[in-house]
């Protein structure tokens, strides 16, 4: 009796019966075989539902890959009903490292930067130039362009000077650059032998209003450049009731000390540190239009007597040319000096107010841009949950400024509505499905996400 005989269901040929190959293996090999034609009729006959569910099926068994020894929560606790799990015990959990590099999100790196500090920020580092290396932004108004500043005084008299020093400073609008020509015009003016710059700025751990060193050891002859790379990595910090600066910001007064050290007030720290001994000081603060206070320029030892200095004129002043150490040890700011500083740091109040004003239009305008970023960056996010909540951990753990940000989807189930508040729910387990979190990594500079299941 002859065998069996299997017919093919599309042309009609015969299949033998030894023939190890099912019918769907042989369409499936052939198609292997014919991608242009395989790739074609998905194109041509595939609905809109068959290529949404190959989508989803094609990213999850990529992101599945990622997570194979992480623990599903549910079907633990599914299994061992009978064992109680408390919250505790759910943030113990064991859980997998996922690095940055896994996910590829190439997209994310654009809007992400460190900052001076080395900390992770939205503000990227060329956003805000450096005032020592360029003197014309391209992407600001004409009026952004740096005024070269006079070498030295060239008008007889001091009303002359004072109107030259303060047109230097009312077209410059980088604040560190303000902050670097107010103190050293005012050496030249008064001849003090150096000075420093502190900013009325918020203290993020307390709120309070403290004193930041913007630039110090500013001297007549100094350069920008030289400045920021001393002062680059050494910030003083002082708070409103501490020392002389502190007193001066609270108070909004301007302090004439003769004899540092004999003043309660003064703080000889920075002294020690630097081994320069401070005899004389003026400090002056820096108002806006409404009277309040931006910022506190220091200036310290005078270098000419006063009398010498007013009795030979504006313009035979030589800051560097007084050698004769018993003059330099008893030369004191007058108020003469006072009454020149205050007619000076009137218009600084004013260039500092419009500077700081243009640095915060410039900073909403790159925080609006940054929002629209990650609006764009989650919303193209949608076939794959765990690229999308990476995408969002990533970007709050640098928004925040946080070292750990945690991420807990919660369970869909219409039980969950049944609660009035938090304290009748149960177990952890119950209402949590997965748990997602990101700690950033400072050695890698770098994200880890875990994932908890």
């Amino acid at each position: 009796m002859s065998g069996f005989v299997k017919m093919c269901e599309l042309c009609g040929g015969q299949i033998s019966e030894q023939s190890e190959f099912s019918f769907e293996d042989m369409i499936t090999n052939w198609l292997d075989e014919n991608p242009e034609f395989a790739f074609k009729y998905f194109v041509k006959s595939a609905s809109s539902s068959m290529v949404e569910a190959w989508a989803n099926g094609h990213n999850h068994s990529e992101s599945d890959g990622l997570f194979d020894n992480s623990i599903n929560v549910l079907d633990e606790h599914n299994d061992k009903n009978n064992d109680k799990i408390s919250v505790n015990t759910s943030l113990s959990l064991p859980i997998r490292k996922i690095s940055s590099q896994d996910l590829e999100l190439t997209h994310d790196k654009r809007i992400l930067s460190s900052n001076e500090d080395g900390k992770p920020t939205f503000i990227n580092s060329v956003f805000f130039p450096s005032p020592a290396t360029e003197h014309i932004d391209l992407n600001a108004s004409p009026a952004r362009q740096t005024v070269p500043s006079p070498s030295r005084p060239t008008h007889p008299t001091e009303r002359d000077l004072i109107s030259e020093l303060a047109l230097d400073i009312c077209h410059e609008l980088d604040v560190t650059s303000l902050c670097f020509k107010i103190v050293q015009n005012v050496c030249r003016l008064i001849n003090a032998d150096r000075g420093s710059f502190f900013l009325v700025e918020k203290s993020r751990s307390t709120g309070e209003d403290v004193l930041v060193s913007k630039l110090f050891d500013i001297t007549s002859e100094c350069i920008l450049d030289d400045v920021l790379q001393r002062c680059s990595s050494n910030h003083i910090i002082v708070p409103f009731n501490v020392g002389v600066t502190g007193y001066v910001a609270r108070t909004g007064d301007y302090a004439n000390i003769p004899d540092a050290y004999a003043d309660p007030r003064f703080d000889d720290s920075v002294d020690r540190v630097t081994g320069y001994k401070t005899r004389c000081l003026l400090c002056m603060p820096i108002k806006n239009v409404d009277g309040k206070v931006l910022g506190v320029a220091l200036v310290i030892n005078k270098t000419v007597p006063s009398d010498q200095h007013h009795d030979q004129g504006i313009n035979s002043v030589q800051p560097s040319s007084c050698e004769s150490e018993p003059i330099r040890k008893h030369a004191s700011f007058t108020e003469e000096d006072v009454k020149i500083f205050q007619s000076y740091v009137t218009f600084c109040g004013i260039g500092l107010h419009n500077a700081q004003i243009y640095e915060q239009s410039r900073l909403e305008t790159y925080r609006n841009q940054v929002l629209l970023e990650l609006a764009r960056i989650i919303f193209s996010e949608q076939l794959d949950i765990t690229r999308l909540i990476y995408s969002v951990l990533s970007h709050t753990i640098c928004l925040l400024q946080c070292q750990r940000c945690q991420l807990l989807l919660v369970k869909t189930t219409s039980s969950m509505s049944s609660y009035s508040s938090i304290d009748e729910m149960g177990p952890f387990h119950d209402h949590f499905s997965q748990i997602f979190e990101l700690a950033w990594n400072e050695k890698s500079d770098s994200p880890d996400v875990k994932k908890k299941k």
